[in-house]
């Protein structure tokens, strides 16, 4: 059965890129239909319900939170109010004993760092340190000279220049984007003495691969106080970015799978979605896994083989396992007034650091997305424990290739995140014992969610700057964290804007 309607864009997925550019363009005018696998809207940034309340997919910091507004602002939607984080982070471990605490506060952040190596070190400590923060206050102002305008927006005077002065502008940016962060550690930090202070900075970019550029933005942000939770969690963003779609026109559809992207003579003419048949469309925008678009949704021989061969073997990003808990313990002992990040680190040596899937040799980040005690609801406050592990862990997770969640997979997951619970237990006493609900989200979890290969949690490993206008097919759009300018919310939430201006410019 095709639906009569012809719409002018559909728009596949329902996450930030998909509500942002949706947003955009029914305030243009147009007609916008989004289609949405899940119940709800939001993705990874997105909620579920348990127990009556809708908890948070997961935890997100946030930087640039005016920026944000300033989208929110176009729309004509209410801002968000966001909490500062400060200490971001407070490392236990590898070392039994020593905490790491990542503040703006350069005392206390030396402090910390001193007391992580040992005696002989301490002087140089200082030193360190003071090269560390030098280099990130550059780095990120280095970072932040890059438009998040795409490209292809631009002139092709602009384009031009942009990528000359790219190569004077961020000299640093690129050096230490192709620098192991282990290899530039150990520059910074150097001997056996200091181990442990390396372990510690290693482990808050819980990424196999990760580059020095990876940890120096953060902790760019860190000292300039740039980190932010938003308040109700990041599903308060994807709330009002719901809100704001509909207010204008767009209409939303979830539950609903797609299972093709249609095309006819080199043009897109709309979608098939599973039992419900075809969406007449002009345009389609795709914010989905781009290997479940060009592999599976669009025809054959629509992409040219050479690109096909390139996209399938572009590494994606990690997975995560994720534990939110409500709990009835005191907000206050719980979160310590709702502020940072604590990590647990498995007292392994620092190059064994996020090679394991073992519950008990993973590093734990244990997260509190409802800062602030005024807003914790019926006086349960959550927890949330994330793991960096990979999909095919465990013939992927006893779920086998087609990722069917059996009893034994059940069981699985369940007995790992008890494990998990009982290390936070360390840093968060009485947790395992006054949990009032749990939900628990595998690499399978995301891998059926979002639809990203191998639950991969933000797109490529390393980012790619895809054209947003795909030339090949008329009509076929990109955005999202696979695309200019990256992963990140306030940069997928750019690239839906971005994917809106090509759009409507007509280019």
């Amino acid at each position: 059965m095709t639906e009569e309607r012809e719409w002018d864009i559909i728009v596949i997925g329902g996450g930030l890129a998909g509500l942002t550019s949706g947003a955009y363009l029914a305030m243009a005018g147009k007609q916008v239909l989004l289609l949405e696998q899940r119940d709800l809207p939001g993705g990874c940034c997105g909620a579920y319900s348990s127990g009556g309340r809708n908890v948070p997919a997961a935890a997100h910091m946030v930087n640039d939170p005016g920026m944000i507004n300033g989208i929110l602002s176009e729309l004509g939607a209410a801002e968000i109010t966001f909490t500062p984080l400060d200490p971001v982070f407070d490392v236990a471990g590898p070392c039994p004993g020593k905490n790491l605490i990542i503040t703006s506060n350069r005392e206390i952040f030396e402090g910390s760092a001193r007391g992580m190596v040992t005696d002989s070190a301490r002087e140089n400590v200082s030193q360190g340190l003071g090269r560390l923060i030098e280099l990130s206050g550059q780095i990120n102002r280095e970072t932040k000279a890059l438009p998040l305008e795409s490209p292809e927006l631009m002139s092709f005077f602009k384009r031009l220049f942009l990528g000359l002065s790219m190569q004077r502008q961020l000299p640093m940016s690129m050096e230490y984007g192709r620098m192991p962060v282990q290899q530039f550690l150990s520059s910074v930090f150097p001997g056996v003495e200091m181990q442990c202070l390396r372990a510690a900075l290693r482990s808050v970019v819980p990424v196999r691969g990760a580059r020095a550029l990876d940890l120096l933005q953060l902790l760019g942000n860190v000292a300039g106080g740039n980190v932010f939770y938003p308040d109700g969690g990041v599903e308060s963003l994807v709330e009002t970015l719901n809100g704001c779609f509909q207010s204008h026109g767009g209409v939303v559809r979830t539950g609903v799978k797609v299972t093709s992207v249609n095309v006819a003579g080199g043009q897109v003419t709309g979608v098939t979605l599973a039992d419900e048949g075809t969406i007449n469309g002009d345009m389609v925008l795709s914010t989905i896994d781009m290997k479940e678009l060009f592999f599976t949704l669009l025809p054959d021989r629509v992409a040219p083989r050479l690109f096909q061969e390139k996209l399938a073997k572009i590494p994606l990003s990690d997975s995560f396992i994720t534990v939110t808990m409500t709990t009835t313990l005191p907000p206050g002992k719980v979160s310590e007034g709702g502020k940072g990040v604590r990590v647990i680190n498995p007292a392994v040596k620092e190059d064994e650091l996020f090679t394991s899937d073992e519950p008990d040799r993973v590093s734990l980040f244990i997260h509190f997305p409802e800062p602030g005690l005024d807003r914790v609801r019926d006086g349960l406050s959550v927890v949330q424990i994330m793991a960096p592990v990979r999909f095919i862990y465990e013939d992927n997770w006893h779920s086998g290739p087609e990722c069917k969640k059996t009893e034994e997979y059940n069981e699985f997951k369940k007995q790992y995140a008890a494990l998990l619970i009982k290390r936070a237990d360390a840093v968060v006493p009485g947790l395992s014992s006054h949990i009032a609900d749990i939900a628990v989200a595998t690499p399978v979890s995301y891998r059926s969610c979002t639809g990203n290969d191998e639950g991969a949690v933000y797109g490529w490993r390393r980012p790619r700057m895809w054209r947003q206008k795909v030339h090949y097919t008329n009509g076929l759009y990109l955005a999202g964290h696979w695309t200019y300018p990256g992963p990140g919310i306030l940069k997928t939430m750019m690239s839906g804007k971005n994917a809106s201006r090509i759009i409507l410019s007509g280019e």
